[in-house]
């Protein structure tokens, strides 16, 4: 990969590491912004978004970006929240250090 190609993943809005990987395992740029704007890629950037806070030890997820209009404690820290239709757009987990093996690490698969 050319001093140039690399200085033209800075207009992708992506992570420093997978700017190095891109780099690393010289992929293509051409490759690299089909990838991006890809439909399926696209919809995933806009609808999930997963978040831990070490700090607060609180895993969430959204499954929405729809304003949540209801929070329920379904079990003991595991709080799911409700837009105005009554749809789950988001999902909280307290303590999640203690409920999953590690609440840091995302593994994400399209199944079919």
């Amino acid at each position: 990969m050319t001093k140039r190609q690399k200085n033209d993943l800075t207009k992708f809005d992506i992570s420093d590491h997978a700017k190095e990987e891109i780099i690393r395992k010289d992929i293509p740029l051409t490759l690299v912004e089909k990838i991006l704007h890809a439909p399926a890629f696209k919809i995933l950037e806009i609808i999930m978004k997963i978040t831990y806070d070490p700090a607060l030890d609180v895993l969430r997820i959204l499954f929405s970006q729809a304003p949540i209009n209801e929070s329920d404690e379904e079990k003991p820290g595991i709080i799911l929240d409700y837009d105005t239709g009554g749809n789950v757009v988001g999902l909280e987990i307290l303590d999640a250090s203690k409920r999953m093996e590690n609440p840091r690490a995302i593994e994400y698969a399209v199944v079919g």
